[in-house]
């Protein structure tokens, strides 16, 4: 069992939630810092995310256009020339769309499948390794760093965050998306789990590949630990109405934050 949270070290945690066919895997939340802590006991599938590559030139592929969605925020707060780092690439389309845009780009991903992939489609600066262990950028350092939904993958939040504060140029930006723990259909799935009106169906294989979950409270208490201060926190949708709503009101399920280097 989980004896204290992994963001703040406090061992006042209750049971956020349970997750797998029989129950299996808990989801403990930190009374502190609000972080909700996956029971790493349970295991963890990361694998399960590289199995399938998408063309990246497929403009109306769902994830391609999610992916767009992304980098169109972004650029908006580029510098015209620049060095840009993905941790966590995917198929390499944003990398790829800021490189059209002369931007010095690399990526890191684990994957040497998704590595092999984007190198031969794209032909960009893409290198397979452990960002946390085995990189080596030698003295490089970045004016944005992104990391598309690939933060709650990593145990150890607060050493990615000082790993990226070490990597980022004076002022540097990263755009960090994450899922948003207290989003209202969250909220209202977890209410309908709870009291057995509806029970989510599991496969028999699953295993969960999150190892935390963050609300904005418990993102932030990440970033004054690390020597960031948030810039924008906005919570969107792919549908297009859910999106005008979410953007008055920050109650989505999926978190788009801009941070800067203190």
């Amino acid at each position: 069992m989980l004896d204290r949270c992994r963001l703040c070290g406090n061992t006042d945690l209750v049971i956020h939630e349970k997750a797998g066919s029989r129950n299996q895997f808990s989801y403990y939340r930190c009374r502190n810092c609000k972080l909700v802590n996956y029971d790493l006991d349970g295991g963890v599938n990361q694998e399960k995310y590289a199995e399938v590559f998408i063309d990246p030139l497929d403009n109306s592929h769902p994830v391609n256009r999610s992916q767009t969605e992304s980098y169109r925020f972004l650029k908006r707060y580029l510098p015209s020339t620049g060095s840009l780092l993905e941790i966590g690439f995917g198929n390499g389309r944003i990398l790829n769309m800021a490189h059209q845009d002369g931007l010095q780009v690399t990526g890191v991903e684990l994957s040497q499948f998704l590595v092999d992939s984007v190198a031969r489609h794209l032909k960009l600066n893409v290198i397979k390794a452990d960002f946390m262990s085995e990189t080596d950028l030698g003295d490089k350092r970045f004016d944005i760093i992104i990391l598309i939904h690939v933060l709650e993958h990593f145990p150890d939040s607060l050493k990615v965050m000082n790993r990226i504060n070490q990597l980022l140029s004076p002022g540097g930006l990263v755009l960090i998306e994450i899922p948003n723990i207290d989003s209202w259909e969250l909220k209202y799935k977890r209410f309908m789990r709870r009291h057995r009106i509806y029970r989510k169906k599991y496969s028999s294989d699953f295993v969960p590949g999150h190892c935390n979950e963050f609300c904005k409270d418990s993102f932030k208490f990440l970033l004054n630990k690390t020597g960031f201060k948030l810039l924008l926190w906005k919570t969107y949708s792919h549908k297009p109405f859910l999106n005008f709503l979410y953007g008055l009101f920050p109650i989505g399920n999926k978190a788009r934050a801009l941070i800067q280097k203190v």
